[in-house]
């Protein structure tokens, strides 16, 4: 065959490249129509988990009674309703989570338990009758004492479980701790006595805010070990629950408030040496991890402070002997009494208590670090609600649930989380499936920490 000239060679291939720039082209155009196609077609990241609230209100206006409600956020912070957990509860008592996904929910009808995997279960296990006991039959919770000392008790392995001191004048001798299962045990009832040693694996996070009553535990010394719970029977108590060296002894030898109870915390509340009954008081905090113990000084605190992770979370307040009013009482909500049977929301104006002022500042003090934070909400009735890993701190400041990222000594513009007419009474809130409440947050805007400030003391010599 006989050789294709230069002019020849150069002619095929202004044939051919015309066609090659077509084909590649096509093929691009492919490329990128199946790219859009497959993006068409990709799985969307899932949402978000939805954050949670439960609003309840303690026994505070005699025999009225509120119903405990849970709720989930929905658009723009919106409340809605999942489930009524009790309807008007007259013999609601208090609320206890267990920090693995378990909150406890005490009623004279039973404890309601909510899982945070799945919150609109329904899981009332009723009061323990006379078909739990040997000899003695059980009226109600609150005739054989379970009002005086009850919470949450888990440990390695174990599922949590609420737990009950019982009183011998209910059920004879040798009877003491009823304990209700958290989760149903295959061959194994959800209600039935125990031993004290349950005790040994107890579990308190601190109480919910608000104005009501605080139904907070109390600890003693015995024998060099702190004991809980202080129970109706006279005599030291029964089990051990934390190691204290012995100069302690002297410190908590009379019944002292718990503060905290958890795998790695242990603090409890007692008089200054020399103010015996008063204050100033000193928490005692004991790291169960490392065996060391320090103590932390608060100058006052008629509301109990309440631990998320390492925070230890105050509500900043001082004694009023005047009763001088605190900032933000014209935003609480105002009931008429005539009105409380139909309305299922309780009165904050005027319910927290005249002999404490409070100036509308949240303090958020890590116990591992030692560094300190400070919300200015301007707002008596506030509280933190949860602190996530990443540093987001969630906060109800009367009917508003927000969102701020910590920043140095305080914390950075913040977000709308929740907002409704039962906000004033959402003390605990927490994501669908658990874990840390980060997973289910608002993210807050950005920008720089409002600058520290003096905190706002009243003089309570200004009004004489």
């Amino acid at each position: 065959m006989a050789l294709k000239t230069s002019r020849e060679r150069r002619g095929c291939h202004a044939l051919t490249d015309p066609l090659l720039s077509a084909f590649a082209l096509a093929l691009l155009g492919a490329a990128v129509a199946c790219g859009a196609a497959r993006a068409a077609t990709r799985t969307p990241a899932p949402p978000r988990p939805a954050v949670y609230l439960l609003a309840a209100t303690p026994q505070i206006h005699g025999a009225y009674a509120f119903p405990v409600t849970l709720y989930r956020a929905g658009t723009g912070g919106a409340l809605r309703k999942v489930r009524t957990i009790f309807r008007f509860a007259g013999g609601y008592s208090d609320v206890r989570g267990d920090g693995e996904g378990r909150i406890y929910v005490v009623d004279e009808g039973g404890v309601s338990i909510i899982h945070e995997g799945n919150p609109e279960r329904p899981d009332l296990v009723l009061a323990p009758g006379p078909e739990n006991r040997r000899d003695a039959s059980v009226l109600n919770w609150g005739m054989c004492g379970y009002w005086e000392a009850w919470g949450v008790a888990g440990g390695p392995g174990r599922s949590s479980a609420a737990v009950f001191a019982d009183s011998k004048h209910c059920t004879g001798p040798g009877l003491a701790v009823v304990r209700v299962a958290g989760d149903a045990q295959p061959g194994s009832p959800r209600v039935r006595l125990a031993g004290w040693a349950l005790y040994r694996n107890y579990r308190y996070y601190g109480s919910g805010g608000g104005p009501g009553q605080w139904l907070t535990p109390w600890v003693k010394l015995s024998a060099g070990s702190l004991g809980e719970p202080m129970t109706l029977e006279p005599g030291p108590p029964k089990a051990a629950i934390s190691s204290a060296p012995p100069s302690l002894e002297r410190v908590a030898a009379r019944p002292a408030p718990l503060i905290a109870a958890t795998p790695r915390w242990f603090a409890f509340r007692a008089p200054l040496p020399g103010h015996a009954g008063g204050w100033p008081k000193r928490i005692y905090v004991h790291n169960r991890r490392t065996g060391r113990w320090f103590t932390l000084k608060l100058p006052y605190m008629e509301i109990p402070p309440r631990l998320f992770g390492d925070w230890l979370c105050t509500i900043v307040q001082e004694p009023n002997p005047n009763g001088l009013p605190s900032p933000g009482l014209q935003n609480e909500r105002l009931v008429g009494l005539g009105v409380r049977y139909s309305l299922p929301y309780p009165d904050i104006r005027g319910s927290y208590s005249s002999a404490t002022y409070m100036p509308g500042v949240l303090e958020l003090r890590n116990l591992a670090t030692g560094r300190v934070v400070k919300i200015f909400t301007g707002q008596q009735d506030s509280e933190v609600l949860g602190v996530a890993a990443d540093g987001r701190v969630a906060y109800r400041v009367n009917d508003r649930v927000l969102v701020a990222r910590m920043r140095g000594r305080g914390v950075g513009p913040a977000a709308l989380a929740a907002e409704g007419p039962d906000i004033p009474e959402v003390h605990w809130i927490f994501c669908r499936g658990g874990g840390d409440i980060g997973a289910c947050l608002p993210r807050p805007p950005s920008g720089a920490a409002e600058q520290p400030r003096s905190e706002v003391k009243h003089n309570p010599r200004a009004s004489r």
